[in-house]
């Protein structure tokens, strides 16, 4: 009987730690009155994600006065609480690229640059083997 219980608690416990983790997440993502939001608004319009991550990041990069050569986003497979991770690779020039691994929450992006919980480790998404001649 007491094997039980102590399952009983086990379980009490996990979904205790769950909802407290899902009030962290709700209150970084959905700000209180007062509190601004983590991100900037997406460009209007443009219903594919990438397309407007690229846009938005794009705009937003360069309203800070940065010389944005290019962006260039890609869905990488990944997700965060439940967000496909939209890589952007932003070249500065020189060459100087910098990820931005970013997601649409409530009509707005947000970067890793932003929220470093993101995750935005190297991948190979977007990139293409090396072919090399045959041999003979």
């Amino acid at each position: 009987m007491s094997r039980l219980r102590g399952r009983a608690w086990l379980a009490l416990l996990g979904a205790s730690l769950l909802a407290a983790a899902a009030g962290v997440f709700a209150i970084t993502y959905h700000a209180s009155p007062g509190r601004s939001q983590l991100g900037v608004p997406l460009v209007g319009r443009i219903g594919d994600p990438v397309q407007a991550a690229d846009k938005t990041l794009s705009r937003e990069l360069r309203s800070q006065q940065l010389s944005v050569q290019y962006v260039a986003c890609v869905r990488n497979g990944r997700t965060y609480h439940g967000h496909p991770v939209i890589r952007c690779n932003v070249n500065f020039g020189d060459p100087h690229v910098v990820a931005y691994c970013s997601v649409i929450s409530a009509g707005r992006l947000v970067t890793s640059h932003q929220d470093p919980s993101i995750p935005c480790e190297p991948d190979l998404v977007g990139s293409k083997p090396i072919l090399f001649p045959p041999s003979g």
